[in-house]
């Protein structure tokens, strides 16, 4: 559950609104539909499987979800470039949706198969949430983390 150190963005600004509808409007080719306000990165996913949120952004499979509970001393006020950024929906416990934060103040994220974004921490899709955490967890953390969870699992 989000209980401290998030914070809130705006619900219904008038991007969030025109990236829902691309998305509702135009299942199969709703990134060609997106708001100038969205900066495609890249279209094309790689390698032998489709990449989503998570493994663009952590390279992890399994543990965004579980990111604040599995590192509840790494939630940082005041993010920095490569720091992670986590979007909940409202007392739920279970992430949504990450991406990295940039020197900019924008984020590049993968919106599920789709293309790799850079936008505004409010400029995505609704289904994502209203709540985001930021982390500073270092690749080894998450990639020890991801060999802990797969040995549960087993």
């Amino acid at each position: 559950m989000v209980e401290r150190d998030h914070l809130e963005i705006q619900a219904n600004s008038s991007v969030r609104k025109r990236i829902d509808e691309a998305i509702a409007h135009h299942p199969k080719d709703w990134p060609d539909f997106l708001p100038p306000e969205i900066q495609i990165i890249s279209t094309t996913n790689s390698g032998a499987f489709l990449v989503d949120c998570e493994f663009f952004a952590l390279k992890t499979i399994g543990i965004m979800k579980r990111l604040q509970s599995i590192f509840p001393n790494s939630i940082v006020q005041s993010p920095q470039t490569g720091d992670i950024i986590v979007y909940f929906k409202k007392d739920q416990p279970e992430a949504t949706h990450v991406g990295r934060y940039q020197e900019d103040g924008k984020i590049i994220s993968k919106w599920g198969l789709g293309p790799v974004v850079k936008h505004e921490i409010d400029h995505v899709p609704s289904m994502y949430g209203n709540t985001v955490l930021f982390f500073k967890i270092s690749d080894e953390e998450l990639q020890h983390s991801e060999r802990d969870l797969n040995l549960k699992r087993s």
